[in-house]
């Protein structure tokens, strides 16, 4: 994976001898666009993402839904749609959709985002799920 180097999250936790998350940066002079390192690397992150269970990319030209949307599809894995549950989502594109659309002033109870009728209809979920975030924390 010599398009990505390794970096450090003070949150993550190491299960036996593999980190969860496995943070990864653009190396100096590589290319910053997550498709085109998804498609050259691809193999390489899936084994990755078997072995720690979740990637986190950053520092990548990720800057928008369609941006977003062209990683999650270098990855070459069958699009699902969301399943109506409990909370407002609004879908952005073929693959994208919000996280909840509640108003802030809103109480959320407690939820796991793999509900046990979307895991059981559709087991590939559990492995191929992506999370993005175009809006930075402000934690």
């Amino acid at each position: 994976m010599g398009a990505f180097i390794e970096g450090n999250l003070a949150e993550a936790k190491f299960i036996g001898d593999d980190i969860f998350p496995k943070t990864l940066l653009p190396s100096a002079g590589s290319n910053r666009s997550l498709a085109k390192l998804v498609i050259a690397e691809r193999e390489s992150l899936i084994a990755a993402l078997r072995r720690h269970r979740a990637l986190l990319f950053r520092g990548f030209d990720v800057t928008s839904v369609d941006d977003f949307e062209r990683a999650v599809e270098a990855f070459e894995w069958e699009a699902y749609e969301i399943v109506p549950g409990s909370t407002t989502r609004v879908k952005l594109s073929e693959r994208i959709y919000t996280a909840n659309e509640a108003s802030v002033d809103l109480f959320i109870n407690f939820h796991h985002e793999m509900s046990l009728v979307i895991c059981l209809t559709n087991p590939r979920m559990l492995l191929d799920n992506f999370r993005g975030c175009l809006v930075t924390s402000r934690l």
